[in-house]
């Protein structure tokens, strides 16, 4: 066995990407290729390449929404409801064309936001990333990109999915404060880590 071990907490992982050696605040899980096939096989993540990055700071500060912007990277104009998926709010950097759109669901049992950009004319979404800090670690950030997502509006019920099975997957992978001897049962729930 070999973890994925950062400054923060310590991951399974079975091997440890090439990718990770040379960045150690970041873990590319579908370069670790026991993780990708069940990935493939996920009715949820089978769309999207998810990603756990270590942060320097709480990456719950970036969750925060006001009524009418985010307190946080520029997103402070808020779009009608008209341009978000029903029980979401959307933000961009400005009313008009605007080139990346964030979502923030009203209502949400896991904290997470969508990040959505526009393809070079501005015509169609190319990716959207749902991001979200690991409930048992808040300097870990959860990031699952899904390319050529279509109709972002459409995708509100999809977003929510990815953010409850990115926290399922990294409660199976985390060990921090236990032993595990082979690769986790990704498909079953797992028992939350013991973090001290």
């Amino acid at each position: 066995m070999v973890p994925f071990k950062s400054a923060a907490g310590l991951f399974f992982v079975g091997e440890v990407p090439e990718a990770a050696e040379e960045n150690p605040d970041f873990l590319p899980l579908d370069r670790i290729n026991w993780i990708q096939d069940f990935m493939d096989s996920d009715p949820v993540m089978s769309r999207t390449v998810f990603h756990i990055f270590e942060r320097r700071y709480d990456v719950r500060t970036e969750m925060v929404a006001t009524e009418n912007s985010l307190v946080f990277s520029g997103y402070n104009v808020r779009l009608p409801d008209g341009r978000a998926p029903e029980g979401f709010m959307a933000f961009a950097t400005r009313l008009d064309n605007p080139t990346i759109i964030r979502l923030v669901p009203k209502l949400a049992s896991i904290p997470f936001s969508v990040i959505c950009g526009y393809d070079r004319n501005l015509e169609n979404i190319h990716v959207c990333s749902a991001n979200s800090s690991y409930a048992y670690d808040r300097f870990f950030d959860l990031r699952s990109r899904l390319y050529f997502p279509g109709d972002y509006m459409e995708n509100g019920g999809f977003f929510r999915d990815v953010a409850r099975r990115m926290h399922e997957i990294a409660v199976c992978l985390d060990i921090t404060g236990r032993e595990i001897g082979e690769n986790p049962d990704l498909s079953q729930s797992c028992d939350k880590p013991q973090i001290s």
